[in-house]
């Protein structure tokens, strides 16, 4: 009997041992993947909060926008969790005192929950 248990454990060890070391290997790919894209997240960063306000007015002022604004502004919007179905809506977001600071300090937690969430809205 106690053959067996100690059998049994040493399965049951060999198999956390097996897990941990799958962990590992994830967490060293994810880490250098972040490690990869951090930089071109810092320098995404830097250029949203060099926009300046006279351009995001210019971009409200818009009645109809042009294609170009649109397809710049709907994954934008999409990464802060914000589905527009209207200009109208959209302009609301832009609006917001905090639409660039939102932007610059969004996490890539969040924005994963963000898409999770809205991909689950369309069905």
């Amino acid at each position: 009997m106690a053959e067996k248990k100690r059998d049994e454990t040493l399965a049951v060890e060999a198999q956390l041992n097996e897990r941990r070391a799958e962990i590992s290997e994830r967490q060293r790919i994810i880490r250098d993947d972040l490690d990869a894209i951090q930089p071109k997240l810092d320098e995404a960063r830097s250029a949203v909060q060099s926009i300046r306000k006279a351009s995001l007015d210019e971009i409200r002022g818009f009645s109809n926008p042009p294609a170009a604004v649109k397809l710049a502004l709907e994954p934008t919007l999409l990464l802060l969790g914000v589905s527009c179905k209207s200009w109208t809506e959209v302009r609301r977001v832009l609006r917001r005192a905090d639409f660039i600071s939102s932007i610059v300090n969004v996490s890539l937690v969040v924005i994963s929950i963000n898409l999770v969430i809205l991909n689950l809205d369309q069905f």
